[in-house]
């Protein structure tokens, strides 16, 4: 089993959307889940990519 626990999402969004959608998402989305959904996305196909089987799953803690 592998655990993931991402520290810096507020960066994250801030760097990928820019300083004033960070500030203002939390409001009106989950920031945290689409988030993890987004790397969840990316782990998939890099998995995918190198013909790796996996199940990715979110939970909440």
């Amino acid at each position: 089993m592998i655990k993931i626990k991402i520290h810096n999402i507020q960066e994250i969004v801030e760097q990928e959307k820019g300083r004033l959608v960070s500030r203002l998402a939390p409001l009106l989305i989950d920031v945290e889940r689409k988030v993890e959904e987004t790397i969840v996305e990316q782990l998939k196909d890099v998995f995918q990519s190198k013909n790796i089987k996996a199940s990715i799953i979110i939970e909440k803690e």
